[in-house]
């Protein structure tokens, strides 16, 4: 699936919207904007919904966005069901497969991010000075490994290391870190290795942290297809917000959709990924980004391989039984 291409052609039209419907809601009090509260994960795949805020796509649905920073995806969930947060620039699907068999409507995808072998998402890296070049050559090393935190991460990176034919205890132990700490904690050989996100992943190999050992890793060892849709994270709205607020969701999708766009439309919007993802100026137009999709424009073969991906969870014991991926989708 490529990226989908830009509908609003200039920066321009959005502004005078933007300046419009600000306008506007001056004259008119009944017109504020709506303030949408944004539960955000610090990874690249945050990039569409800051796109759409510093472009003005929210603004022009009559949207206020109000961020709030997560460093953990079941975190994320409870805010959801809380309502301290209405929506999510890019959740864990897992964790949403899970909170949703145990809650049935509590949070839907509307967006999909897409990670595989030429959409890179998570990365497993090894720092610079230890020896080997493969994931394989972890073996009999008892190498020290990071990973991106939550549930998600932690067990889909051990399944990527089993696939390889490695024992945790033996030839690797993980802890989980925060993904601000991954850069230090590799450069300072606090640990050997890491299963980490972009745009971690790019930093580290740009300033010669430590080197790119292999991406793509679910879609080849859990999904079985190196260049299939999976899936990890996506754009979430809450039900509660959904079902209260419906239109409002529905622009908030809108707006979403015009910056997936933009992002394949215009490379000046990679500069956010220097502003807001921390992220030096210099690499963000070479950092390497997942496929965002809308759910509407999915392919049955696109929800057959999340469905693998949702399948895998379940054998592992990650999900308390069988789930449907489509139970979890809305096509807004």
């Amino acid at each position: 699936m490529r990226q989908r291409h830009i509908r609003l052609h200039s920066f321009g039209v959005a502004v005078f919207v933007t300046l419009g419907a600000l306008a506007l809601s001056a004259t008119n009090p009944s017109l504020a904007a709506e303030k949408v509260k944004v539960a955000v994960f610090p990874a690249v795949s945050a990039l569409p919904y800051y796109v759409a805020r510093e472009r003005g796509l929210f603004a022009a649905e009559g949207i206020e966005a109000e961020q709030i920073v997560f460093q953990s995806h079941p975190l994320i969930f409870q805010a959801l069901i809380t309502g301290d947060a209405d929506a999510a620039s890019n959740t864990v699907t897992l964790e949403g497969a899970n909170i949703n068999l145990k809650r049935p409507g509590t949070a839907y995808f509307f967006a999909l991010n897409a990670q595989n072998a030429t959409w890179r998402g998570e990365v497993v890296v090894a720092r610079e000075g230890f020896a080997g070049n493969a994931i394989k050559d972890f073996k009999g090393k008892g190498v020290k490994i990071l990973c991106a935190p939550g549930p998600a991460n932690r067990e889909a990176a051990r399944a990527v290391f089993a696939a390889n034919g490695l024992v945790e205890g033996t030839d690797f132990t993980i802890a989980e870190l925060q993904m601000g700490d991954h850069i230090g904690a590799l450069k300072a050989g606090t640990f050997d290795a890491g299963y980490t996100l972009e745009p971690f992943a790019h930093i580290m190999e740009k300033q010669g942290v430590a080197r790119v050992l292999e991406s793509g890793v679910i879609a080849k060892y859990i999904v079985g297809k190196p260049d299939g849709f999976v899936p990890a994270a996506g754009g979430v709205v809450a039900g509660k917000f959904l079902e209260t607020r419906p239109t409002v969701a529905a622009g908030f999708a809108k707006a979403w959709s015009k910056a997936i766009d933009m992002i394949g439309s215009d490379p000046s919007v990679r500069d956010l990924l220097a502003k807001f993802m921390n992220t030096p100026a210099a690499l963000a137009p070479t950092v390497p980004l997942v496929g965002f999709a809308m759910v509407r424009e999915l392919k049955p073969a696109d929800i057959g391989d999340f469905q693998k991906f949702v399948d895998f969870a379940v054998a592992k014991g990650m999900l308390s039984g069988p789930f449907d991926v489509r139970t979890m989708l809305k096509p807004l």
